[in-house]
């Protein structure tokens, strides 16, 4: 949850990557349903706040309005990053 999900195991040259923030997003929530599921209301929670975090990382790291803080001008003309690693933003 925090918009580098690290998905890809080893890193590479520009360290791990996230290349789909709707993954990590659902596998969230489907923990947060198996929580339901099973009656654990602390796996049910931990899902619910990952889930969220994820969502918010999305919408700081991913979609680029003219609010955004994090990125130089340069970057925020293309609106939306393609993938998201450690030390570089690509699109």
């Amino acid at each position: 949850a925090s918009g580098i999900a690290l998905a890809a195991g080893q890193p590479f040259r520009n360290g791990r990557n996230q290349e789909s923030t709707s993954e990590s997003i659902n596998a969230y929530y489907a923990l947060q349903l198996l929580g339901e599921a099973l009656g654990d209301a602390e796996m049910r929670q931990v899902g619910q706040i990952a889930t969220a975090a994820e969502i918010h990382s999305a919408k700081v790291y991913w979609h680029l309005d003219d609010a955004n803080i994090v990125y130089p001008e340069i970057i925020k003309e293309k609106r939306m990053l393609g993938i998201l690693w450690q030390n570089l933003a690509q699109y």
